[in-house]
């Protein structure tokens, strides 16, 4: 996949060099993030186009205030968590050949260290939908997310409930569309719920964050479509999960 950029006209270049600077940071020195954010998308059954539409929309308003996205392939967004970027997005299941009986994934050991230590170490990472499914179980990735996808029925009409007063879904109203309901586990103890969702199929969790180690990751279910994706509800609420992920929320 060819890699993209969004950013703002505003955006002066020099500010993706602010690596090179310093801070303290609870009594310790680490290097300064860059204001770079990096994104996997698309995979197999899911189309790269919508997605990179949709995360272009509510990226927007990041980007305005000098964020940049880079959309890449995953073994280059991982090869990138060196650098410190401010964070990261995936939206891409493990199986990059499901249509085949051998099946290769792209996600090994060495995959999970680097993920697993960038966010340990500060970083911030946001799940989305297909960024939480057919992870190995247990795995040090699933482990990071404290949950993994289990399965979903067919399309349906999928109720999504904000719960709780976290910043991510603080004042945020329930909605509804059409959508794959993902059926999901969760470590419920070791993570803060803020969305649930309820279809003809049953009920299950839609969202939850968490701190790990010094960073932060969220995971967020919906959506399949590009209708879904760009549903109002679902825009705010990655926009604020991965403000969350980044502590500007």
């Amino acid at each position: 996949m060819k890699a993209v950029t969004l950013k703002a006209d505003t955006w002066n270049a020099s500010g993706a060099n602010a690596i090179a600077m310093f801070h303290h940071h609870r009594g310790g020195i680490r290097m300064t993030q860059s204001k770079t954010v990096y994104a996997s998308i698309g995979d197999y059954y899911h189309p790269t186009e919508p997605i990179e539409q949709a995360l272009q929309i509510w990226f927007a308003p990041l980007a305005e205030k000098g964020y940049e996205l880079r959309i890449v392939e995953p073994k280059e967004l991982v090869q990138h968590l060196s650098e410190n970027p401010v964070g990261a997005i995936l939206f891409k299941e493990n199986r990059v050949t499901p249509n085949e009986e051998d099946k290769h994934l792209w996600m090994g050991p060495t995959e999970e260290e680097a993920i697993t230590t960038y966010v340990r170490q500060g970083g911030a990472w946001l799940a989305w939908h297909a960024g939480m499914s057919l992870y190995p179980v247990p795995g040090a990735y699933t482990e990071m997310l404290r949950g993994y996808f289990d399965h979903h029925p067919a399309m349906s009409p999928v109720t999504y409930t904000p719960t709780g007063s976290h910043p991510i879904v603080a004042g945020l109203e329930p909605f509804e569309f059409v959508d794959e309901h993902y059926f999901v586990v969760v470590q419920t103890g070791e993570t803060e719920i803020l969305v649930t969702s309820q279809s003809g199929d049953g009920e299950s969790y839609a969202g939850w964050a968490h701190a790990y180690g010094e960073g932060r990751v969220a995971c967020i279910t919906p959506a399949h479509t590009l209708e879904g994706m760009t549903h109002p509800g679902v825009q705010a609420l990655l926009l604020r999960a991965l403000q969350w992920c980044m502590k500007e929320l």
